[in-house]
């Protein structure tokens, strides 16, 4: 059986931000089914880790020609480049709000499903950022909060995908 190609992008989980220990949880046990194989390009990674302890490919995001830590540049030509099925993102919906276009460019190319993990701790969303959220196939929210600010916007855009 073929394993499901994630692309993944977020704090490396080889570092100890919030969402690099996020990520690090989330992908030792989705890892540890057996059925999954990352590509991750990862923020705040130096490009030195354990194997055994990270048995994923990490490329870092910061190391590129822009010097921006973010990878944006990267992170765009591999989603346009495709060669996986899910696209997974945790990261602030200020940030993904500029991948939206990209996205959609390469969903008429390669088939992919995105899952966008954002947290949203403040309660300045506002339409853009919401439709960054709306536009993912599986927007995960993971406070009261975060659902209630981002429902409260557009009632109707999460009714299909709940």
């Amino acid at each position: 059986m073929d394993k499901i190609k994630v692309l993944w992008y977020s704090d490396t989980p080889c570092c100890a931000t919030g969402f690099g220990n996020v990520a690090r949880n989330i992908l030792r046990r989705l890892y540890d089914t057996g059925r999954y194989e990352f590509y991750i390009l990862g923020i705040n990674h130096g490009g030195c880790y354990d194997q055994k302890q990270f048995p994923y490919w990490i490329e870092p995001a910061g190391f590129n020609p822009d010097r921006d830590q973010l990878g944006r540049k990267p992170l765009a030509q591999l989603i346009m480049r495709g060669g996986f099925d899910i696209f997974f993102s945790l990261q602030d919906l200020n940030v993904m709000a500029s991948f939206v276009p990209v996205i959609r460019e390469a969903r008429e190319k390669h088939i992919f499903k995105w899952v966008a993990y954002s947290p949203l701790d403040a309660p300045w969303c506002n339409r853009a950022l919401a439709d960054s959220f709306y536009e993912a196939d599986y927007p995960v929210c993971y406070t009261r909060f975060a659902y209630d600010t981002i429902t409260a916007i557009d009632p109707a855009a999460l009714s299909s995908k709940l």
